[in-house]
């Protein structure tokens, strides 16, 4: 455990800072805790996430069946009674263990409200979390939020607006759309900083501090161009498990899913474990007809508002099984690396319209 713990270490402190407290005690430990960095240009929507968790308030195990309410909520019990604040919205984690569970590495919003002694209660979404292993590892962990991420009169990431109209506002933070089935998605909702507090873009301006930022999809930061350049670093607890992404699908259309690299390293295209699987339907060969699945990146090093992407990537399938992008030529693209604390789109095919999901697993 000590040996693996410090190669973890060694690897993410090579690519990003490893922060003081962040232990590597000989048998117990905390979490490894880190930051990185992304530039966010004058002129020019950035596209971020957050690889880190705010911090981890109870970790433990599953000690009975789960139930379904049916009322789209699902009792989970679990070994010790997790203290929770009735303010903070939080999100259970199934996590690692010794037995294979069906649901390792997937998210969902804890109820709080409903919540009691060692009765977890989450919002499924749909899910059927009946069959979740005893003894399966969970976390609990508080949501980012866009107040406890940029807050308000400290943060230096986010130029503050002097005003609720429009031409009073400054830097906007805008919330990909995850619920529509289709492609080339404009933004759901978009938000800006008063030092009051965050605030909606729609009328009536109503606040906006406890928006929820899911780890598993990026926001984008839109600085005018008549403001500075600033410095997005977040910072927080590791994740060293497998993190699930939920893939929707259609029927008819292509389908964007906005989805955050939930690690704070570059990682390559072939250690996403996407290609390959399931989760991406991989293509019978180069020509535009034989592709299938897409994953689109990119560029925060270009200062614009609106951006395209700035390249795409498919995956050939056997006896190829290799990634390719979507230039003339068509050159391999294994080693592309995606940066940390960014986003990508993957664009899924029309297929049956069921969620496919996709096992992230850690490149450390």
């Amino acid at each position: 455990m000590k040996t693996t713990r410090l190669k973890i270490a060694a690897t993410l402190a090579a690519s990003f800072g490893l922060l003081a407290g962040g232990a590597l005690a000989d048998t117990a430990y905390s979490n490894i805790v880190g930051y990185n960095t992304v530039t966010c240009l004058a002129g020019s929507d950035t596209i971020v996430s957050v690889p880190f968790s705010d911090s981890i308030a109870f970790a433990g195990t599953t000690t009975a069946t789960v139930v379904d309410n049916a009322d789209g909520t699902h009792s989970i019990t679990v070994n010790t009674a997790p203290t929770l604040t009735s303010t903070v919205a939080y999100y259970l984690k199934f996590t690692t263990t010794a037995t294979a569970d069906p649901h390792d590495g997937e998210v969902f919003e804890v109820i709080t409200a409903s919540s009691s002694g060692t009765t977890v209660v989450v919002d499924d979404m749909g899910d059927d979390l009946t069959n979740v292993v005893i003894g399966t590892q969970v976390e609990i962990a508080p949501f980012w939020t866009l107040a406890t991420l940029f807050p308000p009169g400290t943060t230096t990431t986010i130029h503050q607006s002097t005003g609720t109209l429009t031409f009073q506002r400054e830097t906007e933070v805008l919330l990909p759309d995850n619920a529509t089935l289709d492609q080339n998605l404009s933004a759901s909702a978009r938000y800006y900083m008063l030092a009051s507090g965050w605030i909606q873009a729609v009328a009536g301006n109503p606040g906006a501090d406890g928006v929820l930022l899911w780890p598993d999809s990026f926001f984008t930061i839109r600085h005018p161009s008549d403001q500075t350049a600033t410095t997005y670093t977040p910072a927080g607890t590791v994740d060293e498990g497998n993190f699930t992404v939920p893939l929707r699908t259609d029927t008819v259309n292509n389908v964007d899913s906005h989805v955050a690299i939930p690690r704070p390293v570059p990682i390559r295209l072939d250690e996403l474990n996407l290609g390959g699987t399931d989760a991406f339907l991989s293509s019978t060969g180069t020509l535009t007809f034989q592709r299938g699945d897409e994953l689109l990146v990119f560029d925060n090093a270009s200062a614009l508002q609106n951006k395209s992407a700035s390249a795409r990537y498919y995956y050939i399938g056997a006896p190829t099984n290799g990634w390719r992008q979507a230039i003339a030529g068509n050159p391999p693209a294994d080693s592309v690396q995606l940066n940390p604390s960014e986003g990508v789109i993957i664009r899924k095919k029309p297929s049956d319209g069921n969620t496919k999901f996709w096992v992230n697993t850690p490149n450390y």
